[in-house]
């Protein structure tokens, strides 16, 4: 039955049978090494084991598995700006046709907050030579800490809004669009901020003033796009 899920599946979504395989294969890895995870813990239960005499509070320490010992805490799709994050990360998994790798590169230097969406997006930067390839998804699943696996499935998985392969396409170029211009907006501010930390007429000014001038000219351009 597995093959037939398999290609039922990437019916659904825009991925090859080839990557959900690899999918898969990643998620049923992550399902026994979670099953043993508990024995883990039981055998080791006696080593962590604080003495009465200690002065340690055990309440006072969060537990092993609590969001407090994670590095990567839970996000909020409802908030706007996580949301689009996590379309960025979709639209460069499902639709590598839409960019170029330069483009992927200066999305995901600067377009993510969330510590989540930044560990995907520093595998993407490790894994950019394979983008649009069928070991591009592989390759992400297995550089990625097993916690964020999950992670990784939902956004490969997610359904984008579009009927066909035009659809999905100008859906893609959409979001990475909008992305740029909140780059370019963001390293705007910065340059202007500092501008002002320089005195007026100096050369440093002039070369700050320019950069600006091309960051804006740029930004009107993808705003032209919308």
């Amino acid at each position: 039955m597995r093959p037939a899920y398999i290609r039922e599946l990437a019916g659904w979504v825009s991925l090859d049978g080839n990557e959900i395989a690899a999918l898969v294969d990643v998620a049923m890895k992550q399902v026994r090494n979670e099953s043993v995870a508990s024995m883990r813990r039981d055998n080791n239960a006696s080593k962590d084991v604080v003495p009465k005499d200690s002065g340690v509070n055990d309440s006072d320490a969060p537990p092993a598995d609590s969001a407090e010992s994670s590095p990567y805490p839970a996000i909020n799709l409802r908030d706007p700006i996580m949301r689009f994050e996590r379309q960025l990360l979709e639209v460069i998994v499902q639709v590598p046709a839409a960019l170029d790798a330069n483009l992927a590169l200066r999305i995901c230097k600067s377009a993510f907050s969330a510590p989540t969406h930044i560990a995907v997006a520093n595998s993407i930067e490790a894994a950019i030579g394979l983008l649009g390839k069928h070991e591009f998804l592989p390759t992400l699943a297995i550089s990625l800490p097993p916690e964020l696996q999950p992670v990784l499935l939902e956004i490969a998985g997610q359904p984008l809004p579009a009927r066909n392969e035009t659809e999905l396409l100008g859906y893609a170029q959409g979001v990475l669009n909008e992305g740029m211009v909140s780059i370019l907006s963001l390293e705007k501010n910065e340059l202007l901020a500092a501008l002002r930390r320089e005195d007026e007429g100096s050369e440093m000014h002039k070369q700050i003033g320019l950069q600006i001038q091309k960051l804006e000219d740029e930004r009107q351009a993808h705003i032209g796009k919308r």
